[in-house]
């Protein structure tokens, strides 16, 4: 039977939620607006800058945000695959 005193675990935090949701909306609009031509192309164009600052807001935020943001530890300090040192049992 499950525990009752199960604590929920957040797995990203809201800043990262925030960027993921609104990368949705600002694709959406893109797409659409990029298909309508004529008079939509100035928001397709705004909302093309609106996406490259989110995507550079998000490096950033994976540098200096919680540990979540970029998983269990940062790209750069991951272990190499055919590292010397094995783990006991393998």
């Amino acid at each position: 039977m499950a525990d009752t005193t199960d604590k929920k675990i957040r797995v990203w935090d809201l800043p990262v939620r925030l960027f993921h949701w609104t990368l949705v909306v600002l694709l959406t609009v893109s797409y659409f607006t990029g298909q309508a031509g004529g008079d939509w192309m100035k928001f397709h164009f705004l909302s093309g800058y609106a996406i490259l600052t989110l995507l550079l807001f998000r490096i950033a935020w994976g540098c200096v945000g919680i540990p979540l943001v970029w998983g269990s530890s940062k790209p750069w300090s991951m272990p190499s695959r055919h590292s010397s040192k094995r783990r006991p049992g393998r």
